[in-house]
């Protein structure tokens, strides 16, 4: 699991790591949605759940191009779900859970979420750092938290075609008949 640099988000006064990024970035969504879930637990938005998803290893494109990545992940290649496989937890979370909010999924469970995924403080820190980075950049189109929180309110159930849901939760039980049980590569990876 990554470690967020409040000071440094944007690598511009520390040596830019690929892979330093890659956690960093999924960290910081792992606190947001913590503090999304909070936030609607605060403000008694109960009709709209937010959920971490850990797909698990995928064969996808991800690591093309990278030296040593590229050639170690061809090796586990064959231990990888299939892309179909790996949305099947996105769906579980989009259609069917019944987790508590801000809960982390992974393989269409509840997951295990390392203690970083949990601490709030650092969640609240990294918002107001969040907030303060978009408006010295784009403060003509400063986003916060509270926006988001307000477009997410007005989608009401009704909203959501149920034959697409009904698709989805068909193709995920089929899916989850071939996820691989063992032997799988565990990367932090999440759908926002």
């Amino acid at each position: 699991m990554g470690k967020i640099f409040l000071d440094d988000l944007n690598f511009e006064t520390r040596a830019f790591s690929g892979w330093t990024s890659y956690g960093q970035s999924k960290l910081a969504m792992l606190l947001f949605m913590k503090y999304l879930a909070l936030k609607f637990e605060r403000e008694s938005i109960d009709n709209i759940k937010v959920f971490s998803v850990h797909p698990g290893a995928i064969r996808t494109q991800l690591v093309q191009g990278t030296r040593y990545a590229s050639r170690a992940f061809a090796l586990f290649r064959f231990f990888c779900k299939t892309p179909e496989q790996g949305a099947a937890c996105t769906m579980y979370a989009a259609t069917l859970c019944e987790e508590k909010n801000g809960s982390y999924l992974e393989n269409c469970h509840l997951g295990l979420m390392a203690r970083r995924g949990n601490d709030l403080d650092m969640a609240e820190k990294l918002i107001q750092a969040t907030d303060a980075e978009l408006e010295k950049r784009h403060d003509s189109c400063h986003k916060t938290v509270d926006t988001v929180t307000e477009v997410v309110a007005h989608v009401q159930p009704e909203m959501i075609d149920q034959s697409s849901i009904e698709i989805a939760q068909q193709q995920q039980q089929q899916d989850m008949k071939q996820v691989p049980r063992k032997g799988t590569i565990s990367l932090q990876v999440q759908i926002a």
